[in-house]
Protein backbone atom coordinates (compact mmCIF):
# COMPACT_ATOMS: atom_id res chain seq x y z
CA UNK A 1 0.00 0.00 0.00
CA UNK A 2 1.22 3.48 -0.81
CA UNK A 3 2.15 5.71 2.10
CA UNK A 4 1.13 9.35 1.42
CA UNK A 5 3.83 10.83 3.68
CA UNK A 6 6.53 8.70 2.05
CA UNK A 7 5.23 9.60 -1.39
CA UNK A 8 5.28 13.33 -0.58
CA UNK A 9 8.81 13.07 0.83
CA UNK A 10 10.01 11.35 -2.37
CA UNK A 11 8.76 14.09 -4.70
CA UNK A 12 11.24 16.57 -6.13
CA UNK A 13 11.06 20.11 -4.83
CA UNK A 14 9.13 22.26 -7.27
CA UNK A 15 5.67 22.34 -8.75
CA UNK A 16 4.81 18.62 -8.83
CA UNK A 17 2.92 17.54 -5.74
CA UNK A 18 2.29 21.05 -4.46
CA UNK A 19 -1.07 19.60 -3.50
CA UNK A 20 -1.23 15.82 -3.04
CA UNK A 21 -4.53 13.92 -3.05
CA UNK A 22 -4.20 10.29 -1.98
CA UNK A 23 -7.00 7.74 -2.15
CA UNK A 24 -6.93 4.14 -0.98
CA UNK A 25 -9.49 3.35 -3.72
CA UNK A 26 -10.83 5.55 -6.51
CA UNK A 27 -12.60 5.05 -9.81
CA UNK A 28 -10.23 7.13 -11.93
CA UNK A 29 -7.38 9.40 -10.88
CA UNK A 30 -7.80 11.23 -14.21
CA UNK A 31 -11.46 11.98 -13.45
CA UNK A 32 -10.59 13.25 -9.97
CA UNK A 33 -7.75 15.40 -11.33
CA UNK A 34 -10.17 16.93 -13.86
CA UNK A 35 -12.64 17.72 -11.06
CA UNK A 36 -9.92 19.34 -8.99
CA UNK A 37 -8.75 21.39 -11.99
CA UNK A 38 -12.30 22.63 -12.61
CA UNK A 39 -12.44 23.63 -8.94
CA UNK A 40 -9.23 25.68 -9.27
CA UNK A 41 -6.57 23.29 -7.97
CA UNK A 42 -3.07 24.74 -8.35
CA UNK A 43 -0.64 23.66 -11.06
CA UNK A 44 1.28 20.62 -9.89
CA UNK A 45 -1.64 18.99 -8.08
CA UNK A 46 -1.03 15.25 -7.92
CA UNK A 47 -3.71 12.55 -7.59
CA UNK A 48 -2.60 9.03 -6.63
CA UNK A 49 -4.42 5.91 -5.48
CA UNK A 50 -3.49 2.49 -4.21
CA UNK A 51 -6.41 0.95 -6.14
CA UNK A 52 -8.02 2.29 -9.31
CA UNK A 53 -11.26 0.61 -10.42
CA UNK A 54 -12.05 2.58 -13.59
CA UNK A 55 -8.70 3.85 -14.82
CA UNK A 56 -8.29 5.08 -18.36
CA UNK A 57 -5.52 6.35 -20.56
CA UNK A 58 -4.73 7.38 -24.09
CA UNK A 59 -7.05 6.42 -26.92
CA UNK A 60 -9.71 5.32 -24.44
CA UNK A 61 -7.72 2.38 -23.06
CA UNK A 62 -9.10 1.17 -19.72
CA UNK A 63 -7.51 -0.72 -16.86
CA UNK A 64 -7.94 -1.79 -13.28
CA UNK A 65 -5.12 -1.23 -10.81
CA UNK A 66 -5.48 -3.86 -8.05
CA UNK A 67 -4.64 -2.87 -4.47
CA UNK A 68 -0.93 -3.01 -3.76
CA UNK A 69 0.16 -3.20 -7.40
CA UNK A 70 1.36 0.41 -7.48
CA UNK A 71 4.59 1.09 -5.68
CA UNK A 72 6.93 3.92 -4.85
CA UNK A 73 10.37 3.56 -6.43
CA UNK A 74 13.25 5.87 -5.58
Amino acid sequence: MLNPAELQAGLPVGRMGVELHYYATIGSTNDRAAELARDGAPEGTLVVADEQTAGRGRAGSKWHTPPGSGSLHR
